[in-house]
């Protein structure tokens, strides 16, 4: 996914569905690439076509997108001063599973193994496939 994916979906999360012409608008893109960008989100399931507003424009109204909530998943981990926290939500931020976890602070490698162990028991809880990097 590339830096304009990233900038289309960031606005639909930030201000929900939008049409096309909004998008580009807001994005500095022209049509022509956000017609191209939101082709390949809609193909790899990221943001689906939604019902439009209302409003009181003349011609053909306008079909909106927005983002597929379930279409993937964020996993963030924060590392305290005496414990850590592991969380998982969805593309909109809405949080799916949180734990809290400890750690030797002296053990760098421990601490990490640890995160990555939270984050893969909340994801199988949750029934995700987990790939972490």
């Amino acid at each position: 996914m590339g830096l304009h994916h990233g900038h289309i979906l960031r606005l639909l999360r930030d201000e929900g569905p939008l049409s096309r012409a909004d998008l580009a608008r807001r994005s500095g893109l022209s049509s022509t690439t956000l017609t191209h960008i939101s082709a390949q989100l809609i193909r790899d399931g990221s943001i689906r076509e939604v019902a439009g507003s209302e409003s009181a424009r003349i011609g053909r109204p306008a079909q909106s997108i927005g983002l597929v909530a379930d279409a993937h998943y964020v996993a963030g981990v924060h590392i305290g001063a005496i414990n850590g926290q592991a969380v998982i939500t969805d593309v909109t931020t809405q949080e799916m599973a949180r734990r809290s976890f400890d750690y030797n602070p002296d053990d760098p490698d421990h601490i990490i193994s640890k995160a990555c162990q939270t984050v893969t028991e909340l994801s199988s809880e949750l029934k995700l496939d987990v790939k972490l990097a």
